[in-house]
């Protein structure tokens, strides 16, 4: 005989807890902006030399918006560890995504 239906019953798992301040903030300062200054010198390789550098920059400062609330939400942060970790993402992507247009922009479109 089997046992009865409340012995198969599964066992909840717990949450998975908060990761630790230095681990998001090291996402939001390093991984986003990485991504991000990949993303923009490879949208600029594709791109005339004569296209705005907002074209590229605008789009790749959003995704780094999303990107740092994403990794601030995959980390499980709230509050105001929430908020510091996509406005410190979003500034340092902002930052990288100028550079990586203009790391990409420069090399290839003039020569000096």
């Amino acid at each position: 005989m089997s046992a009865p239906p409340a012995a198969h019953a599964a066992v909840p798992r717990p949450a998975r807890p908060a990761a630790p301040w230095w681990q998001l903030l090291a996402g939001a300062w390093v991984g986003v902006p990485l991504a991000v200054v990949f993303l923009a010198a490879v949208v600029t390789s594709g791109l005339s030399c004569s296209t705005n550098g907002l074209a590229v920059i605008l789009p790749c400062a959003f995704a780094a918006w999303v990107l740092g609330y994403g990794w601030a939400t995959y980390c499980r942060a709230r509050g105001w560890r929430l908020v510091l970790a996509t406005v410190s993402a979003a500034a340092c992507g902002t930052v990288t995504a100028f550079a990586g247009w203009g790391w990409v922009a420069l090399d290839r479109c003039f020569t000096f």
